[in-house]
């Protein structure tokens, strides 16, 4: 009975093969695989010819015939002249393939990971584990193991259909005898082998597990270091490397149970040409070379029908890594459930709350409910109340992050609104595309980037970095003021119309609050701000308060101080 799981993978691997080979890249992709084709064919034609040559070698020196003998000698060297530059054409053009695949497939998949912020969506609404793994890891093993599995079927059709016809010269019973005895030992082995999957399956996630551990840690060493945190990560490592290594001891198990069949089945195998042969042979009615002609055409052909048995160790892996892939590929349409309510929005006019309810992505928890609030052009918001009650998730909602719930949020265009969130995002680039982002063609000047610098009292950050060109792990090397403080060099670089800060001076000491937000309160931004901080109130004309019950009411800042 055919196994669902197994036609489930078949599913999905027809779902990633697809978009290549029958999309806009096809011509190239199959005009390689038939040049493949092709080599395969001529290889295996030229393979089946050579082994003529040691029978007629063989016969000649049994014949005592030099003359003959150092013929066939060199039409031996012939053939082996031209098998060699064909076979490394061969494995250039199986590696091209797959790297054109690659190539396509990377580049197809990074571009809808960051449309409509799928890479987002991904995370809240469904359960893909190690994104960056499967695009980096998972997705070349894929390609190179599907050209090399594909070139070896290939490989193996070919040589049977070539080798089959020079076995059966021979004798038909050599052919009937090795199919039956492939046929029972590949249903021997595969059912010693049907466990491999699983395991390996496991074996990727668990690998990766242990590995985002590590990364965690990596990320997190001073906080560890701050909070005595060893005692508690050195156990969640310890406990993932455990998995891991149990899962290790499975597989290898499994492996050497396979080992021993495998082993078995194929020096067994080639007793029959001897079993066969010999009457003829003893009985002068064969030259002795036929034997080592058959013994080499019989091993070839009970090696390629046993390609299932050779090939299942990495069959099972190729089969874990379409499931990762796939998984992947249905990720990047993540997106809420149908049943899930959702706000509507409209960007046409400014800020506004039509009784707006935001709940968690899960719809587990209610943050904000029925929010019916205007912002009027020029006024400047800020939203406050205890931990936990929907400041930071309320913008979410107007940034169209987190949509679940109800009622209206209308924004002016988008295009014009800029987001400031408490951790800063530090780009890969130089000191000046940090501060020019997210416009990074814009052409300002080195005098307009110190002057801006000034302003947010980082003067000697240039200096101190070696200059604007200066390429450095900016997360690591800059604190997370000054961080926070280049947020705000490119706020005012990019003078968007509105501006929403997520608690975007946490990290700054007083007197870099007021400098910044004095900065911006003279400009002509709107803004948004959350803040925990009483000193915030005084850049702003009203407040926002929101609590833990989903109430909120709106002051103006001169009555709430």
């Amino acid at each position: 009975m055919f196994d669902k799981e197994r036609f489930t993978t078949l599913k999905q691997l027809w779902s990633i093969l697809k978009p290549y080979w029958n999309g806009e890249k096809k011509s190239e992709a199959w005009r390689l695989l038939s040049v493949v084709i092709l080599f395969l064919i001529t290889f295996s034609i030229i393979n089946a010819f050579k082994t003529f040559i040691p029978k007629w070698m063989i016969n000649a020196l049994a014949a005592h015939n030099g003359k003959l003998f150092y013929q066939f000698l060199l039409l031996g060297v012939v053939g082996l002249s031209i098998s060699i530059p064909l076979e490394a054409l061969l494995h250039y053009f199986i590696d091209k393939l797959g790297v054109c695949w690659r190539r396509w497939f990377n580049m197809n998949l990074l571009i809808r990971y960051f449309q409509n912020k799928a890479y987002y969506n991904m995370g809240l609404y469904s359960d893909v584990d190690n994104p960056d793994q499967r695009l980096a890891e998972d997705l070349n093993d894929f390609t190179q193991s599907s050209v090399q599995l594909f070139a070896r079927i290939g490989t193996s059709v070919f040589t049977l259909i070539t080798f089959s016809g020079v076995l059966w010269s021979i004798s038909p019973w050599l052919v009937l005898s090795v199919i039956f005895y492939a046929t029972v030992g590949n249903f021997v082995i595969v059912m010693i082998m049907r466990f491999l999957v699983k395991v390996n399956f496991l074996n990727i996630r668990y690998q990766a597990d242990y590995r985002y551990n590590l990364v965690h840690v990596r990320d997190n060493i001073e906080s560890i270091a701050f909070y005595k945190g060893e005692n508690h990560e050195g156990s969640l490592l310890r406990r993932s490397f455990h998995i891991l290594i149990e899962n290790f001891f499975r597989l290898i198990k499994i492996k050497r149970n396979i080992m021993f069949a495998s082993k078995a089945y194929l020096l067994f195998g080639v007793i029959f040409p001897y079993i066969i042969l010999a009457p003829r042979i003893l009985s002068g009615q064969a030259p002795i070379g036929l034997l080592v002609q058959a013994i080499e055409v019989f091993s070839v052909i009970l090696i390629d029908l046993s390609i299932i048995i050779e090939q299942f160790p990495d069959i099972s892996t190729y089969a874990a890594k379409i499931q990762r892939l796939a998984k992947f590929v249905t990720g990047l349409e993540a997106k809420p459930a149908e049943t899930t309510p959702l706000i509507s929005y409209n960007q046409d006019g400014e800020f506004s709350f039509k009784n707006v309810t935001v709940e968690t992505p899960d719809l587990k928890k209610t943050l904000v409910k029925n929010l019916d609030l205007a912002i009027k052009p020029g006024v400047k918001l800020i939203i406050r109340g205890p931990s936990g009650c929907g400041k930071s998730s309320l913008l979410r909602a107007v940034a169209g992050l987190w949509c679940a719930g109800k009622g209206e949020i209308i924004t002016p265009d988008m295009q014009g609104v800029m987001f400031l969130p408490q951790r800063p995002y530090m780009l890969l680039g130089s000191l000046r595309e940090q501060l020019i982002y997210p416009n990074l063609a814009s052409d300002i000047s080195k005098e307009e980037l110190y002057n801006i610098l000034h302003e947010v009292n980082l003067t000697d950050l240039p200096k101190r970095v070696g200059g604007f060109d200066t390429v450095l792990k900016w997360a690591d090397v800059l604190s997370l003021g000054e961080q926070q403080r280049i947020m705000f060099v490119r706020l005012f670089l990019n003078n968007p119309k509105y501006a929403i800060l997520d608690e975007s001076t946490s990290a700054l000491d007083e007197d870099n609050e007021v400098i910044v937000y004095s900065k911006l309160q003279q400009s002509n931004i709107s803004y948004v701000s959350v803040g925990h901080r009483s000193s915030l109130l005084k850049f702003h004309d009203q407040e926002l308060l929101l609590d833990l019950e989903h109430g909120w009411r709106v002051l103006p800042v001169a009555k709430s101080l």
